[in-house]
């Protein structure tokens, strides 16, 4: 956003005001660029180029949030480290989330507990995975923030804020965003089918092909499947051995035609497993007349776990 005087007379100046609007936590500089519009014969545009530096009390590497990535019953952890830009030693005397699934541990960094250690037994200290993806150099006064669950029983997107109070005098409270992914058990890909009902002669748009993948790793075998409507569509296991992978292909039931139905008709395959933490999984399916219907939204559902 600028701000500028519209009228310059020859010989004189003028004054060109800009804002930039930062985001929270944002320590950087960065380059923006302003496009001026002149009745100037010789200058019609002018482009102007400026550097802005922010600035923030405590710095959070990597990045300014804790991002946790995990699936249902899973135990997972991450952390980002804090720093003082004073460069004075960081002290974090309360750290709190308000979540039941969630906790938060504070690790003031000291000696050489910001590197790992040659065996890899510092792993209270240190996350090698996150260590491969993005080393970041630890010093003395700086201190680790680390955000755990033990288990999530659903899937899905949680946000929220971790609340420090910190001895810096000018961030006394410091508030650090997480973000928690949790993934389902058994995963679907896609996460909904949508099919039409074509003509005989055309097939497309009539069945498709799920896939199911144990994010655990694990072998699991599809003991049952179930439909809403079996009258609209059908369902079946492409193997009944057990594996980590599994494929279930859904198809319009034989003979309907568009004027079977009014209008789309939402519904469900249930996948049974023999897995006993996600004994089934519901699979959203819906079935329109025609292909420009299926692109309405469908409701999904994760995995269920008992």
């Amino acid at each position: 956003m600028a701000e500028y005087d519209s009228v310059i007379p020859a010989g004189g100046s003028g004054t060109l005001t800009a804002t930039v609007k930062t985001v929270k936590g944002q320590d950087q500089r960065f380059s923006k660029s302003i496009t001026v519009a002149t009745d100037a014969a010789e200058a019609r545009t002018l482009y102007l180029r400026f550097t802005v530096e922010t600035y923030s009390p405590i710095s959070v590497r990597p990045s300014f949030r804790v991002s946790l990535t995990t699936f249902e019953g899973s135990p997972a952890r991450s952390r980002v480290l804090l720093h003082r830009a004073d460069g004075q030693a960081l002290e974090i005397a309360e750290a709190v989330v308000e979540h039941p699934h969630l906790s938060v541990r504070v690790m003031p960094v000291s000696g050489n507990q910001g590197q790992p250690t040659e065996d890899g037994k510092d792993s209270e200290l240190w996350n090698p995975e996150a260590a491969r993806r993005l080393p970041i150099d630890a010093a003395p006064g700086d201190v680790w923030i680390e955000l755990a669950t033990q288990q999530f029983p659903k899937s899905g997107n949680t946000a929220g804020e971790i609340r420090l109070k910190t001895n810096d005098p000018e961030a006394p409270e410091f508030d650090l965003p997480y973000m928690v992914l949790v993934r389902p058990l058994i995963e679907i890909r896609p996460k909904a089918v949508r099919m039409w009902l074509s003509s005989a002669r055309d097939r497309e748009g009539r069945s498709a092909i799920v896939s199911l993948r144990h994010n655990g790793g694990r072998e699991f075998t599809v003991t049952g499947i179930e439909t809403s409507h079996p009258e609209i569509f059908t369902a079946a296991a492409n193997s009944s051995a057990s594996a980590a992978y599994q494929r279930v292909r859904i198809g319009v039931t034989e003979g309907l035609v568009a004027e079977s139905i009014a209008g789309s008709v939402e519904g469900w395959v249930t996948v049974a497993t023999n897995d006993a933490a996600c004994p089934r999984v519901e699979i959203p399916v819906v079935v329109s007349p025609t292909r420009a219907l299926t692109r309405r939204s469908v409701p999904t559902r994760p995995a269920v776990s008992p």
